[in-house]
């Protein structure tokens, strides 16, 4: 950084009078800084390209645990059959926006009341979050 600043300065443009300012050696250090590690983003974790890959492996895992969670708890897996059954019945009438809402408001409050059941926490930094749920509502709490 002091060696290019003894030949010209850093600048950036303002974004609200399109005009160029110069900037502290402080923001030059951190840009410079960040483009190092982007561009050798396999040497460092601190680069945007590789808290990308972790933050998409962590959702990825989070999608993952929720998944099986529901498909191996019985209220819940009730609660979103009869749910799709009120859906896939032809005999019945068409349903206002409104009464659409109700049922899913309605199916919402029954899985958010499982999940604060078991009392399970979906973060990537919990990876034994799911041990020791119950899959089914009618299961007895163990201590």
């Amino acid at each position: 950084v002091d060696n290019i600043r003894e030949h010209g300065t850093f600048v950036r443009q303002d974004a609200t009078t399109g005009r160029y300012e110069e900037v502290s050696d402080r923001v030059v250090r951190e840009k410079v800084g960040q483009m190092l590690r982007d561009t050798l983003h396999t040497q460092y974790r601190s680069s945007t390209q590789a808290k990308r890959r972790r933050r998409n492996a962590e959702i990825a895992e989070m999608n993952r645990q929720m998944a099986d969670f529901i498909s191996n708890n019985k209220a819940i897996s009730s609660v979103m059959s009869g749910l799709s059954g009120k859906f896939n019945d032809t005999s019945s009438r068409i349903l206002s926006d409104r009464q659409v809402g109700g049922l899913f408001d309605t199916a919402n409050l029954k899985i958010l009341a499982e999940l604060k059941r078991c009392q399970i926490n979906f973060s990537s930094s919990d990876e034994s979050s799911l041990s020791g749920y119950s899959s089914s509502s009618d299961d007895s709490d163990t201590d």
